[in-house]
């Protein structure tokens, strides 16, 4: 095995790519260290517009309303090595997590999406109070996304806020359809409603790490494959993550994640929101 002098005289650089040890990797992430390991939850939702088939009787609603309950797990696990952006006269650096979903049909069983991709902190610093953080990821729909935003503690209980659920432009009779998938768990016209009701009871710790990301900031972006452009066109993806720490009385602290993310779908002249919400538990 080459020695650490070795590899620098090999690549004509001060740099070798090794993985630090577990302790030091895990500082390196920054505000992703918590997200490390493996996530469940059974409390998801899921609300999309599609394109087919029209509503029987209804020609005038050219789309159908699917909201489904879901389970999901999501393993976070580390790259390892800090990966060199290099540019004139330095060299900055990014760590971060590969992580790996999978979707399931609470009722059905049936599996409901797949996907991997990556979290990154760009900050390579460290300290910073709001730090710079992307999502990237890949859906075999024929989608992929680089999302940014920022990774901020917030103290007190997390501040959940409504999220747009209307089609743009709304059409007379639309709101009824959302209306009518009211479940007691889920409602459509105020979907993260259901990430407050899972936090009742709980005694969330301060402070709250908020992800905040979204493909429309500079840099971002979603790509698709020709024919979900020209079926549902995706073209926009925001996501807010809200990890918290739950005390208990009777029982050890644990670490909660709950999200809301919103894929824009765009057809028939209109653009829908695509949502899901879900909160889940680290095991």
């Amino acid at each position: 095995m080459a020695s650490v002098d070795q590899l620098k005289a090999a690549t004509g650089l001060d740099i070798v790519r090794l993985s630090p040890d577990l302790k030091t990797a895990a500082n390196e992430l920054g505000p992703l260290a918590d997200l490390l390991g493996t996530w469940f939850g059974t409390q998801g939702f899921n609300m999309i517009a599609v394109p087919y088939p029209i509503t029987p009787g209804r020609p005038e609603i050219p789309f159908t309303l699917l909201v489904r309950p879901y389970a999901e797990i999501v393993e976070f696990t580390a790259i390892g090595a800090k990966v060199p952006n290099r540019r004139a006269g330095q060299i900055d650096y990014v760590t971060g997590l590969m992580y790996e979903l999978r979707i399931t049909d609470l009722e059905t069983n049936q599996p409901m999406h797949i996907e991997n991709g990556m979290w990154l902190n760009l900050d390579g610093k460290g300290g910073e109070q709001r730090t710079p953080v992307a999502r990237l990821a890949a859906i075999p729909h024929g989608d992929s996304f680089l999302a940014l935003g920022s990774a901020l503690e917030n103290p007190g209980p997390p501040a959940i806020s409504p999220v747009p659920w209307q089609p743009n432009p709304m059409e007379p009779g639309w709101a009824e359809l959302y209306q009518a998938q009211k479940s007691p768990g889920f409602d459509p016209t105020n979907p993260t409603q259901t990430l407050k009701n899972a936090l009742a009871g709980q005694n969330p710790g301060s402070p709250t790490l908020v992800f905040s990301l979204s493909s429309k900031e500079t840099g971002g972006g979603v790509l698709n494959v020709p024919f979900v452009n020209k079926n549902a066109d995706a073209t926009s993806f925001d996501c807010t993550f809200w990890l918290e720490r739950i005390n208990q009385q009777s029982a050890n602290p644990f670490l909660q994640l709950q999200y809301v993310q919103t894929i824009v779908l765009e057809f028939g002249g209109h653009s829908f929101p695509h949502i899901n919400v879900n909160t889940m538990v680290k095991q």
